[in-house]
């Protein structure tokens, strides 16, 4: 914790910060030897470019990436490489929503610190979620059935990297969603990350089984078994949102 103890004696006593916090894999409570430091403050609304500049000052910074504004979040956000550990640093204004504390999709942040009690729970509203997971379902369903075409017609025209492509993005990504909707709802949009334990074993293992793939022959092969997959999550999910 030598770095985030830095970083909470550099920010708590600056009056221009309202509040600082760790978010991903120790919010998750998963944190090991190669975990990132994942640093979310909240600053007056004036203050972010100099609440950021004083990091960079402060620190031994090897690599610098600063996400180009406006962000997908909508706050600043830099990535840096120092002493060898990768620093995600997110700066919110004081009076930006969307501050990461859903405990359903983000865990428990563990507070460094917290001057005007900001940083609270925000659960999400379970009626509106499904709604959007319907939605979601909705969509993924005749995509997945005609876009299989894609990936096909390439691994048949012998052509490696399209297929692979192809099936990446048209096969395997809609088929990891569709079990992340069934079985993790909350994370639907996670992508590929943490499957391993937001997945069931046996799931997850059918996944690894079909994601790796040698060459376009192998893809051939492995997509009537994904098809299969997909319809089968689809029977067993929740008829108020398989439709």
């Amino acid at each position: 914790m030598v770095l985030e103890t830095h970083l909470q004696a550099l920010l708590e006593p600056r009056a221009d910060v309202l509040a600082a916090w760790l978010g991903g894999s120790a919010a998750s409570g998963r944190t090991d030897e190669h975990s990132d430091v994942d640093l979310v403050a909240i600053a007056a609304n004036d203050a972010v470019e100099a609440v950021l500049a004083a990091i960079e000052g402060a620190l031994p910074i090897a690599l610098r990436l600063a996400l180009p504004m406006p962000t997908w979040h909508g706050h600043a956000q830099r990535l840096y490489r120092v002493a060898g550990k990768l620093l995600d640093v997110v700066i919110m204004r004081e009076d930006a929503p969307n501050r990461f504390l859903e405990p359903e999709r983000h865990g428990t942040p563990v507070v460094l610190f917290d001057k005007p009690g900001l940083v609270r729970p925000a659960p999400l509203d379970p009626v509106a979620w499904h709604a959007k997971l319907r939605e979601r379902v909705a969509y993924l369903v005749p995509s997945f059935d005609l876009l299989q075409e894609l990936p096909r017609k390439a691994a048949l025209r012998g052509l490696p990297m399209d297929a692979m492509g192809s099936y990446q993005t048209y096969t395997i990504r809609p088929l990891v969603e569709l079990c992340r909707i069934k079985h993790c709802p909350w994370k639907y949009d996670f992508g590929l990350r943490y499957l391993e334990r937001d997945l069931p074993a046996d799931l997850h293992a059918r996944l690894i089984a079909l994601c790796y793939v040698a060459d376009p022959a192998d893809i051939l092969a492995k997509l009537p078994v994904a098809e299969a997959l997909f319809q089968e999550v689809l029977a067993g999910m929740d008829c108020s949102l398989a439709g």
